[in-house]
């Protein structure tokens, strides 16, 4: 009988141990997890690589820099119309065949 008591107790305690093993690393796990997917959404990636290329962060950027993307692409452009012989129409979309 002492036995057959002494083993009841040692698998009882095995299971609860078993049990607050998983509790706790599935409650590990889901932590990690959450953390990687608030780290790794699209947003927050295009923001990273938005940040590395202006070279500072996102709030901090005055926009400056877009008015001088937009001044050297239009010199491009311009000089693109030309070099092909295009005729540049403002207002008109040179690519656009009517």
């Amino acid at each position: 009988m002492k036995i057959y008591l002494a083993q009841k107790i040692r698998d009882a305690c095995s299971t609860i141990r078993a049990r607050i093993l998983r509790r706790t690393n599935r409650r590990q796990r889901q932590q990690r997890q959450a953390s990687a997917q608030r780290a790794a959404t699209p947003g927050v990636v295009r923001k990273t690589q938005v940040e590395g290329w202006i070279g500072q962060q996102l709030n901090q950027w005055d926009g400056q820099e877009k008015k001088l993307v937009l001044q050297d692409w239009e010199k491009r452009w311009h000089a693109e119309n030309r070099r092909l012989g295009r005729a540049i129409r403002l207002g008109e979309d040179p690519g656009v065949v009517g």
